[in-house]
This record gives C-alpha cells, structure tokens and sequence, in this order.
C-alpha cells in the first residue's frame, strides 16, 4: 500500500487523531497507522458499520499488532490463565476484563458484537459504568486471543495480577490534597496582596505598588490555573471532545474568564485584575469537593452487601455441622451443599456426585456432572443429593451479587435516564443565560461583567439533582437491610413504592418454619429407615423436609446418596444401597391422604411399601394475622399454597383469593396472569419461578442459608409481619426523592436570579455550589433515616 504525505491536516477515521507524519489512505479514509487501518477492515468484514455512525465516538489509536502480542505474552502461562477465568468447564469459559477505554455508547455496541469478530466468542456482555466486560468463550480460543482481540479493536484489558485475590480499598484523596493546599496558599496571599486596593482609595494612585502587587497576583494565579483547576479542565474538553457537555464546562469556563481577563488587565495596567477571586474560587471549589467526598463516604450505603447479606452455608469441621456467614468462610474450609442451593465460591468437590447447573453463570442450561477431585465455579446450582466442597477462594459477595442483579428482566433506569438528559440540558441553559447575562452587562456597567459572568457560570449545579435519586434509594435499602429485608439493587424500591396487590405462599411463609410437634404415624421405623429418611430429607430443597431432618438425632448417622431425584411441590425419590424412599405428597408416594386443618402430612414409603407420615403442627407466624388485616385495607391479597384446602375457612377472611393444591407452574401461570404491580412472597426454591415472574418476589429466608438469584429480595421470616412497613416506607422514600428533585431545581432558580441581578461574587458562588449538593443529601439522609425510626418502630 502507498503512503503518501498529507498537505494539510487530516484526522484518521477511526481514532480521530490528527495524522501527524503519513496518511494512510485506504476505502476513501484516511488512517494515522496500520492498526487503525486493520481494525476498520475487521469492523467492515464484520458488518458492524454502524458504529462509526455514532457522533460521540472517539476510538483510542490502536497499537501495533506486534507490540500488542508482547504485551499479552504473559497469558500463555496456565497458573495466570487460571487466576483470571471466572468460570471454566469442558467447552466454555468465562472471563472478566477492565477497559479503561469504555466511553461511549459506540464502545459497548462494537464490544457486545465481539462474538461476530470471531465464532469462538459466545457472548460479550459490558458494564459501563464500571467499565468491564465479561467474556464467554469456547475453550478452543485462547485467553490470550481474547486479549489480543481486544487491544487490536483499541480496548487493550488493563490487568493486575496482583490484585485479581483482593480489592483496592483505599482512596488516594492526595492529589487533592495537593492542589487545595496549593490553592489556599495563593489564595491567601492574593487577597493580602489585594487588600490595600479595597482599604485605600489613594492606593489607585501608587503606579509603581500597583503594578508590582499586580504582578504578584499574576504569579500567585499561575500555580492555581495550570495545577490547582486541571482537573475541571480535563474533565470539560474530555466532554467536548465526547460532544457532551458536562458540569465541569461553565465551571471551567467561569476560570478561564477571570484569568484571561486578570492577565488582559495586570499586561495592560488598565487594571488589578481578578486573581484574589480566581485563587479564592478554585480553592472552596478544590475544598467543596474534598467535602462532598467525605461527606458521601460516611452517607454513602454499603454497595457490595459484605456487611449484611444474609447468607450462610453448612460448614463442616472438627466441632460437627454448622451454618456459618459466607463472608467468614476461608480458602480450604469445607462445606456441604444441598440440592438446588448455589455454589458460594470456586472449589474442589471432596464428597457426593455434583451435577451442576451453570445457567445463572453462562446462561446454558445443560447440567454438568462432576466428579470428586474437579473443581467446580461459583455461582452454579447443584441438582440432586449433596455434595462435598473444599473451597479454593474465599467467598466474594460482589460475584454473587452480580449472579442475582444479572437476573434482571426490565429497565429500572428511567429516572436516571431522565437525570442524564436534564444534567445535558441544563449545562446548555447556563451558557446560553451566561452569555446573556454578560451581554446585558456589558451594556449596562462593563466593569461588573466579569463578576457576574463567573458567579452565572459557578452557582448553577445539578449535582444535587443527580445525587438525589442513588442517596435516596441507597439509604433507603440500607435502613431496610437492618430490619431484615434485603434487595438485590436500589431500583427494587420504586418497584415496590408502586405495588398494588401481594401474593403469598403459605407453608414457610405464613407459618413457622419451628414447629410445635412433628412426629410420625406408621409402622415403626428401625434405624437404617431413619438413617434413610434423614438423609433424603437432608438432600432436599422442600422447608417440611428440612423440618423432618433437624428432628431426627445427631447420632442418626447420614448415608451415601447413590441417586436422587426431587420435583418441586410434590416429592424426592433417592437410592441409597440398593433401597429406594420416597417422601412427599400422599399422591407422590401413592397412598389417599386424608386432609387435617390442623396439620401438614409428609408421607414415606421405602421399596413401595407405604410406612406411613410425619404429621408437622407448625402453627402460623406470630402477628401474621393482624399484618394481613392492616395490608387488605390497602392492597388485594392472593394466596398461593401447595397444601390442602382444610384451612381455607380460616384463611378466607383475610385473601381476596385463595387457591390450594397448587404447582409450582400453576403458582408461574397464576402470577403470570395477574396485572402489573404485583409482590410475590414465597419460598426461594420452590417459588422461584413465581417469583421471577411477578414485578417484585421476595424469599423467605428462615434459617437465612438459602439465596435464589430468581428473586428481588430476601426477607427474613420474622420480618414477613413487615410487609405493610416495608410497602409504606418504599412510598415514602420516593416522596423523598421528589422533594430533593424540587429542592434543587429551587436553589438553582434562586442562586441564579442572584448571580444574573449582580448580587452574587464569584467566590461565594464557590462556596453555594457543594453547599447546595452536601445540603440536599444531608435533606434526603435526615429524612430518610427519620422516617425509617417511624415507619419500623416496634
């Protein structure tokens, strides 16, 4: 291909830079290098033109192909490889990188069609706000290829081996430090310098002080405008150049105002000058900043649930079985896990036949069958008996986290959505009033026209605005988490604020999960049947199982499962040496059960011979009745229940519908069939497709070890009788959120009118503008927490 030199400027297509030595020409384009070149032709070979449609793109230039594959050399190694791979079975793998080049809406449509670059790639899904990707790919396509892949499209993966086992905690707040300290110092020393002007009049006439004091003030402007304020300057042209126009820009203009004119003024000796109000103005913007961030540190809610997420699993040591908290579980802890329960970190399976879904990971639904020695990935779902697991890492809350909000069916971002237009627009709004406010004085008392323009372009802020709506809900799940109801992501509250009618299970949820008696009525059962029964019930997802287990003595010793079979609602089936049991519904086992109101019924038959049942009194949940009252007044009721109808006389006064004798797809069918604005509250397991299916599903969690990604929310069994709190204070903290909105757009209606009439200096603009954001958080905290006091008070 012929290079030829280029007479006059011309930016390359892909990246946009300007091609400084050689023009590339190529397709009726011009490239600044061979990498930007290959990657047009791969996006052209790959019918993804659409991505230079997109006026904010601004691709990164790319680097040699040689350079590139030095530099990714390193992932050939398998001990590296195996760090990084979230997830990895006989076909497929998974991996999540940091692009710190993600910028864009460009960057996540080329980055989401990487699977047509390449076949081997099955999916490519980006975070952009956390500027991650998270890669599935077959296993015949190496790690490395995928890197490469990635830096040549100008996305080069920014990774720390070092930290691939732990996260980087620590703020670095000292560069702002710097540059405050920088800021106060000149600040100072402008206004000592400028003092004499403002105290004697005669001093207008001392040319020689004046113009040696103005040229102080220059130098002391230096440090503040090229150190101090570079951060509002990189951040305005990264928008201009992204053709976006954020805050930073009339900030940064309001800067660049008063220095021009402060220079043109102290050059010129036509004037002082305005360095003490820039020096002032940069340090309480510097120092505002400082304070919002301290001040959001200590408001801001925990993100990633460590502190209260409210799961445990069965750990086994020396001391026997134990449920212990995820977030105290260590590398090489060993633990058991039941049927249909998740799989809390990456291990290695000591004990049991594993067979693994993987689909809340991968999205496939095809089990895979493990064996003991094969390691197994967090996230996956173990179907059939339990399993043995010696962890290989400690347990990360953000990797299950991530598991439940990847579960999201519907966009809850409208309100920031509409956040991001309005904090768009309004920067728009405040150059065009600045332009004519300055304007207007300009005419009217040009020596006031710099002061009114800066304090115009400083005073105004949606900061506020946008601050509203994540403290508002983040405090607002906070303050829900410490009464035992916990949400998988901020958004599930305005879900909740618009609920009009619950649906609820009854077994587990309704009632207590500690029974008042359970014992068996049969033929007496010798001890390898209760050893038998035990452990099928061991094994199972159901709650009256679990029930039936914690009954049985510890000296009833547990046997190994050889196959084991369990259909939601109605019963499990094992083989344990050559023996099957079956344990369920009186049609499960194949015997007429007679229905009890004052009971539940879980019969056994061993080698289909029938035994007889476990008769469980559990008795309903204390004050659930007079909840389901208080919430009929306000809400239509549904219950959803698996058992018999003998209870439906005493349940009837409290439901507007009832329905018994239900499946767990006659429960999906029914939900599915309801109108919007519906709250599920059932069993995690056996509910789960219930759950999913309604607006909001909360899990019941008794003994808080079960965790379903189907669900929108965990709640605590003696928190169900909260349900109406919960509802009330979801409506309240919205109500909230809409009066911080009207709070801010006010301050911003009154700073204005102030700044426009001459009535506002510059530097007391400085000071308003983080006032008014740390103002309406502190608002939206004070009311949210007082509100919570009264709305959960016991």
């Amino acid at each position: 291909m012929i290079k030829e030199q280029s007479p006059t400027i011309t930016k390359c297509y892909h990246c946009g830079d300007i091609c400084e030595l050689d023009v590339i020409p190529f397709d009726n384009h011009s490239f600044c290098c061979h990498g930007c070149q290959a990657v047009y032709e791969l996006i052209q070979q790959s019918d993804l033109n659409q991505y230079y449609s997109n006026k904010e793109l601004k691709a990164d230039k790319v680097a040699e192909q040689s350079t590139i594959e030095r530099k990714f050399a390193y992932l050939d190694q398998a001990n590296v490889v195996s760090k990084l791979l979230r997830f990895q079975d006989d076909t497929q793998s998974m991996v999540k990188f940091y692009l710190p080049g993600i910028h864009c809406s460009s960057c996540i449509y080329l980055l989401e069609h990487l699977p047509k670059f390449d076949s081997k790639i099955l999916k490519a899904e980006v975070n952009f706000i956390k500027k991650e990707i998270t890669i599935s790919f077959l296993n015949e396509l190496p790690l490395k290829e995928v890197a490469i892949m990635l830096a040549s499209l100008g996305y080069p993966p920014l990774i720390n081996l070092e930290s691939t086992n732990s996260k980087e905690t620590k703020t670095n707040l000292g560069g702002l430090g710097m540059k405050i300290a920088v800021a106060g110092f000149c600040f100072g020393n402008s206004m000592l310098i400028t003092l004499p002007e403002y105290l004697d009049a005669d001093f207008q006439f001392e040319t020689d002080f004046k113009v040696l004091f103005g040229w102080i003030n220059l130098v002391l402007a230096l440090p503040v405008f090229f150190y101090a304020a570079q951060d509002y300057f990189k951040s305005a042209w990264t928008g201009i150049t992204h053709k976006y126009l954020n805050i930073d820009v009339p900030i940064a203009l309001g800067i660049l105002t008063l220095f021009s004119r402060s220079i043109f003024e102290i050059l010129t000796s036509s004037g002082s000058g305005y360095v003490d109000s820039l020096n002032g103005l940069v340090f309480f913007l510097l120092l505002g900043k400082w304070y919002q961030n301290k001040t959001y540190q200590a408001l801001s809610f925990e993100r990633d649930y460590k502190s209260y997420f409210p799961v445990s699993v069965l750990k086994v040591d020396e001391a026997g079985e134990n449920y212990c908290m995820l977030q105290d579980l260590r590398p090489g802890d060993q633990i058991v896990i039941h049927n249909l329960e998740l799989i809390p970190a990456d291990a290695v399976i000591t004990s049991g036949k594993a067979i693994i879904d993987y689909s809340f990971v991968t999205g496939e639904s095809d089990p895979v069958e493990k064996k003991v020695g094969e390691k197994v990935f967090a996230g996956g779902r173990q179907i059939g008996s339990q399993v043995g697991l010696m962890l290989e890492k400690a347990v990360d809350n953000s990797e299950l986290t991530q598991v439940w909000n990847d579960q999201e069916t519907g966009n809850n971002k409208k309100y920031e959505n509409l956040i991001d237009r309005v904090s768009q627009y309004f920067t728009v709004i405040i150059l065009v009033l600045a332009l004519g406010t300055g304007s207007y004085w300009y005419f009217h008392d040009p020596t006031r026209v710099w002061d009114v323009l800066a304090s115009v372009l400083i005073v105004a802020c949606p900061c506020a605005l946008a601050l509203a709506l994540p403290f508002g809900l983040g405090h607002g799940m906070r303050i829900m988490g410490r009464k035992g109801v916990y949400l998988k992501n901020a958004a599930v509250i305005e879900q909740l604020a618009n609920v009009r009618q619950l649906v609820f299970d009854k077994t587990g949820t309704l009632t207590r999960n500690h029974p008042e008696s359970i014992r068996f009525v049969g033929v007496k059962l010798d001890e390898l049947s209760n050893s038998m029964i035990k452990t099928i019930c061991s094994n199972s997802a159901h709650p009256l199982s679990k029930l039936i287990a914690k009954n049985f003595e510890d000296s009833v010793i547990k046997l190994p499962v050889d196959h084991f079979y369990e259909e939601v609602g109605k019963g499990v089936e094992a083989k344990m040496n050559g023996t099957c049991v079956r344990i369920g519904s009186a049609k499960w086992v194949g015997v007429e059960g007679a229905e009890d109101q004052s009971e539940s019924k879980v019969y056994v038959s061993i080698d289909d011979h029938y035994q007889g049942f476990f008769s469980i009194k559990s008795g309903y949940r204390t004050g659930i009745f007079e909840s389901l009252k208080q919430l009929r007044r306000s809400f239509k009721l549904h219950l959803l229940s698996g058992d018999n109808a003998s209870e439906r006389a005493q349940l009837a006064p409290y439901f507007d519908q009832f329905h018994f004798h239900q499946k767990p797809l006659d429960k999906y069918q029914y939900v599915e069939g309801l109108y919007s604005n519906t709250l599920m509250i059932g069993d995690g397991l056996n509910d789960a497709g219930a759950l999913k299916r309604a607006q909001v599903g909360f899990a019941v969690c008794e003994d808080i070890h079960q965790f379903s990604p189907a669900c929108n929310g965990l709640i605590e069994a003696n928190s169900v009788v909260r349900v109406g709190r919960v509802l009330r204070f979801s409506k309240s903290v919205i109500a909230i959120v809409i009066a911080a909105f009207i709070i801010s757009f006010a301050y911003n209606v009154v700073g204005l009118s102030f700044a426009i009439t001459g009535n506002l200096k510059p530097v007391v603009s400085a000071i308003l503008m983080p006032l008014s954001s740390v103002s309406v958080v502190g608002f939206i905290t004070l009311m949210v927490s007082l509100l919570g006091r009264i709305q959960f008070k016991e």
